[in-house]
Order: structure tokens, then C-alpha cells, then sequence
């Protein structure tokens, strides 16, 4: 036997591979049968004192794998499509532009939710009243009405007719005088609660008491509920104000004599009443006197 030094490449070897027979080795020079083509063997020859190359049949070996780029989609070139085919299929590529997100977006879960502003009552929301009120000049006027009913009583017992007629005159002024200084109460008295939440408007107030028979019941709408809404209306802006007494009210509409004494005393607490929701300095309260 040779030694293993004069082995040649030319020699015909035979190797066997792991699960498959034995495998000719094509010689140097020649073409590998037709349907093979040659593999790296990947086992260690021990005779040769290297890797052995093998061809292998194509049917041994098993189909080739199929190239990367196969599965690759890519979109067709000028030559196949025009222009602007190949341009409106780059745009429907092109992902969509997205704004940043604001600071409101980052600070918030639920930035598209309205928040409602917290109401907070305070002097700036509270309408002043135009003028200070002062309750002797609308006392007087119910001392003119008081003394005009007696001229009348005192006229229609009296024979003379002139003295009658000078009586008439005189209480109808006194009348006129007395109805102007009332109505002007009841203005400034409901324009002074007037936020939105008073049960009538103060030209309301004075024009239905013109109305027969309806002001009966009017009357004690404009003066009774008043004192309602004025106790709702300083208990709604906190002012920590004294309310009004209901009673006192309703017993000066209703007791036909006593009700001239309490009235005197109806008017002075209305006026400082509605004087304690915007006090005015001084001076001003002077001036109206």
C-alpha cells in the first residue's frame, strides 16, 4: 500500500457522508456530471489532512433556496408606468404628516373636554343703586297721605262747598307727592337686588299696581315677596347682611289704622336695607339730601 504522502488529487476516492453513500469525486480539470455542482464538505478528511470537496446531485441535495430579493415589492419604474402614475403611488406611500402635540395635550387626559369657569359672587357682579335712599323724605310722604284722608273726611262733613273744593285740591296734591315718593322706593328697592334671580324687574313692580283690582294682590307681591328675594339675595353673595322681617311687612298691608304707624317703620328699615348692599361715602350721602 502507498503511502498517504503519494496520494494524489487525481486519485479516485471514496467518501462517505453522513446518511448518504458514497459520493465519486470529480478529478482536477474535469466538469462535475451534469445535475451537480460542487459543495464545501464540512467534514475533516483524517487521509487527506484537509476539507474534501464533494459534488453532490441536485436531487440529493434538495431544491435551492429562493433568493432574498424575491419576496421584495417594489414600485414599477418610469419606463413601466408614466410619471404621474409613479408620482401618486410615492404620495399614497409617504406616511401621513401628524402636529406635534401642545403643552395642554401633555398636561391633561381629556384635553378636548370643556371646563366650566367657577362662579365666584363679589362686589364687581352686584349692581349699585343710582341714588342713596333716605327715609324721612318718603315718611313725610306718608304723613301727606295720612293728613290728606282726614282733609277729605274733614271736607265731606263740612257744608261749605268752597272749603271742600280747597280740601279736594290740597289732598290731591298731597296724593300726587305721596304716590311719586312711594313709587320711587319700590324702583330703587328692586333695582338693587337685580342679579338675575329677582321675580320681577322694577318697571314690573310699578306698573301692575296700576292695575284694578290685581294691585290687591300685587301689593303684597312688591313688598312680601321683596322681602324674600332680598333675604335669598344677600344669603347668595354671602354679605353677612341682617334680613328683613316678614312679618312686620305683612302686618303693616294688613291692619287698616295701625298699619300708617308700622308702615313709618317699614320705610326706614327698606332704606337701610338697601342702603347696607352698597354703602357710598359721606359726601355722597349727603348730596341726595
Amino acid at each position: 500500500m502507498p503511502p498517504l504522502s503519494k496520494v494524489t488529487s487525481g486519485d479516485a476516492l471514496q467518501k462517505t457522508s453522513v446518511g448518504l453513500g458514497p459520493t465519486p469525486i470529480a478529478a482536477d480539470g474535469a466538469e462535475p456530471p451534469p445535475n451537480t455542482r460542487r459543495v464545501p464538505n464540512r467534514q475533516h478528511s483524517p487521509l487527506l489532512g484537509g476539507v474534501v470537496g464533494s459534488a453532490l446531485p441536485a436531487s440529493v441535495e434538495g431544491p435551492r433556496p429562493p433568493r432574498r430579493d424575491a419576496f421584495k415589492h417594489t414600485l414599477p419604474t418610469s419606463d413601466v408606468l408614466p410619471n404621474h402614475a409613479v408620482q401618486s403611488a410615492s404620495v399614497e406611500a409617504a406616511p401621513a404628516a401628524v402636529d406635534p402635540p401642545d403643552e395642554r395635550d401633555r398636561m391633561s387626559s381629556y384635553p378636548d373636554v370643556p371646563v366650566a369657569s367657577i362662579f365666584s359672587a363679589g362686589p364687581s357682579s352686584q349692581p349699585a343703586p343710582r341714588a342713596h335712599l333716605h327715609p324721612l323724605r318718603f315718611q313725610l310722604s306718608i304723613v301727606g297721605a295720612a293728613i290728606t284722608g282726614l282733609v277729605l273726611l274733614a271736607a265731606g262733613f263740612s257744608g261749605n262747598s268752597l272749603l271742600a273744593i280747597t280740601c279736594f285740591a290740597t289732598s290731591a296734591v298731597m296724593f300726587a307727592v305721596a304716590a311719586v315718593a312711594q313709587s320711587q322706593l319700590l324702583f330703587q328697592m328692586w333695582e338693587a337686588i337685580q342679579d338675575g334671580h329677582a321675580r320681577c324687574s322694577p318697571v314690573e313692580a310699578l306698573s301692575y299696581l296700576f292695575v284694578p283690582v290685581f294691585n290687591i294682590y300685587w301689593v303684597f307681591q312688591v313688598f312680601g315677596g321683596y322681602v324674600t328675594d332680598y333675604n335669598a339675595y344677600v344669603a347668595r353673595h354671602r354679605m353677612g347682611r341682617k334680613p328683613l322681617s316678614l312679618n312686620l311687612i305683612l302686618a303693616s298691608l294688613s291692619l287698616p289704622v295701625f298699619g300708617i304707624i308700622l308702615h313709618w317703620v317699614v320705610v326706614r328699615r327698606l332704606c337701610e336695607a338697601v342702603n347696607a348692599l352698597h354703602p357710598v361715602a359721606p359726601t355722597e350721602a349727603s348730596e341726595g339730601l
